[in-house]
């Protein structure tokens, strides 16, 4: 029986293989299409085929099912519609605010109003190129951060050319948005979907126009605060920004001293400091946890005897010697790598054959140290092996069908002597900083603050906190592979130092003071002396933030 390819498929013969491997990755399938082969002339046996063919296919419909992976697509390429009705829509209720607030003329008004809608319908245009040359998914990231830049302008404006500049900005990001987002989700979904999950991107712009009325009418009711209540009275007040920067500065300082590096990686890091055994790192980072759960006791015997400002600097100082015992550690460890002196012939095609020491070899992803161990610090005859599997090489001696008794494979670490230095080194920085740069960046941050905007301050500074939490947590296994172990270190070492003086020309003594005065520390510029009770006594070192 001939059947016909269905004419609404967009699908085209030479693409058809193509396809069906990319749909594999976004649904799942009951059934795959069945493709026969008949002659296009009935009188033509089936047997003597003719040169010309159909291909076509079966008649009954490959039913396909939503996967998980496809909605999640459609979800976050639908957030690009969901800004665009949030800010197509909030602009309704919060008119009466900005009416009354900037004194806004009805031309003033409809300026605000259309600049979006005529910034929108030049770049829906624009964007077209933009698809072109860099692709649907790049589009759909710069628009976002178009979105931000936008509603971070109207956030702090001033006035109505501000207004009007957030407003521009933000139709930008809804003509990139309009455009892409739809297209993406069309060209991802199959046709059986298609329209379910395009219609998603317009159930997202009326969910954003929803939920803008709603927070235009939740801010309503604060009329008479509304300028002062938000981000803008503390980007406004002197005392208040200063105040955020240092509580900020604190919170980042503390996570770029690489503290949650010592606490995550823990284990690897004694690991990589030349420890064999996986069960000894894995106690001895238990020892680490401990003296950071002893000294942090000290640190709340210490803070109300010697203060903050005393304590912080302390214990920045004592992070800064044991990131250099860690830095010097690794360095003498890798200068004192055990030398590959064995070249297996089955691994001279392989990218480890150009290593020639333990510390090069297994700072590659592909490769590892093959070794006879000498004593428990050293090692003789290495030769350096790919793997697939961690365990052991997938060629040489330390394959699992060749492995002897007295060879080691060393995957993630180099024997070394000098690993004491790498424990050493960890036990002290976790010894400086649990007292101090661990408790004091919260215990600060909760006490120089106004009350008005301790929240809001309070919320920002603990963001950078996770956002740098986050940075250091993604990037440290990938700056050893890079800048090698013993560069990290001392990359950590500089980021100490900067940090260092940034708090010791900033931060000011609030032990002992009510948080009345705390926060009239602040007030008349930068002050870090220690021992004024008077404002007046820190004007010579007063730098003016304004």
């Amino acid at each position: 029986m001939t059947e016909f390819v269905d004419c609404d498929s967009d699908i085209e013969l030479f693409e058809m293989s193509a396809e069906k491997s990319e749909k594999a990755l976004l649904v799942n399938t009951t059934d795959r299409d069945k493709i026969s082969y008949s002659s296009a002339d009935d009188s033509v046996n089936v047997g003597n085929e003719p040169g010309h063919r159909k291909v076509v296919l079966n008649k009954q419909k490959e039913k396909t099912k939503l996967s998980g992976f496809l909605l999640l697509l459609s979800f976050f390429a639908a957030i690009g519609g969901f800004l665009f009705g949030y800010d197509t829509g909030v602009v309704s209720g919060a008119m009466l605010l900005l009416k009354t607030n900037f004194d806004l003329s009805s031309f003033s008004e409809e300026v605000i109003v259309s600049v979006t809608i005529g910034s929108a319908a030049v770049f829906s245009i624009c964007s077209g190129v933009l698809n072109e040359y860099l692709g649907r998914k790049l589009t759909i990231i710069i628009g976002s951060f178009v979105f931000t830049a936008g509603a971070i302008v109207l956030a702090v404006a001033q006035n109505i050319a501000m207004l009007i500049s957030g407003r521009a900005i933000l139709g930008i990001g809804i003509g990139i948005a309009s455009m892409t987002v739809p297209t993406y989700i069309a060209e991802c979904a199959p046709s059986e979907l298609r329209g379910r999950l395009v219609t998603i991107n317009n159930l997202f712009i009326t969910g954003g126009q929803f939920i803008a009325s709603v927070l235009d009418g939740a801010f309503s009711y604060d009329k008479t605060n509304a300028e002062e209540y938000i981000i803008v009275r503390v980007i406004k007040t002197p005392s208040v920004r200063r105040a955020l920067i240092l509580g900020s500065f604190l919170q980042i300082f503390q996570q770029l001293s690489g503290i949650n590096t010592v606490m995550y990686y823990s284990a690897t890091i004694i690991q990589m400091t030349g420890i064999r055994s996986q069960s000894t790192a894995i106690w001895l980072a238990a020892v680490t946890a401990f003296v950071n759960f002893i000294f942090t006791l000290v640190g709340v015997w210490l803070v109300d005897k010697i203060g903050r400002r005393k304590l912080i600097l302390s214990s920045l100082a004592g992070v800064l010697f044991s990131l250099v015992v860690l830095a010097v550690g690794f360095q003498v460890t890798a200068l004192n790598s055990p030398p590959v002196t064995t070249f297996e012939s089955s691994s001279n095609n392989s990218k480890c054959f150009q290593y020639r020491s333990c510390e090069s070899c297994t700072e590659s992803l592909q490769c590892g140290f093959c070794y006879i161990e000498k004593n428990t610090y050293s090692a003789e005859n290495g030769s350096c092996l790919p793997y697939t599997d961690p365990s052991m090489s997938s060629e040489g001696r330390c394959n699992s069908t060749k492995l002897q008794i007295n060879l080691v494979w060393a995957e993630n670490y180099c024997p070394s002597p000098y690993s004491i230095l790498g424990l050493i080194g960890l036990i002290i920085y976790l010894m400086a900083f649990a007292p101090g740069m661990g408790p004091m960046p919260w215990t600060i941050n909760s006490e120089i603050y106004p009350l008005w905007a301790r929240s809001t301050c309070t919320a920002i500074s603990t963001s950078f906190n996770w956002i740098f939490n986050l940075t250091v947590s993604l990037s440290f296994l990938t700056l050893t592979e890079q800048i090698t172990k013993y560069g990290t270190y001392w990359l950590f070492v500089g980021i100490v130092i900067i940090g260092f003086i940034i708090i010791y020309a900033t931060l000011p003594e609030t032990k002992g003071k009510k948080l009345e005065e705390v926060q009239a520390l602040f007030e008349k510029g930068w002050c870090s002396d220690s021992q004024y009770d008077q404002l007046k006594n820190c004007n010579e070192t007063t730098i003016d933030a304004n």
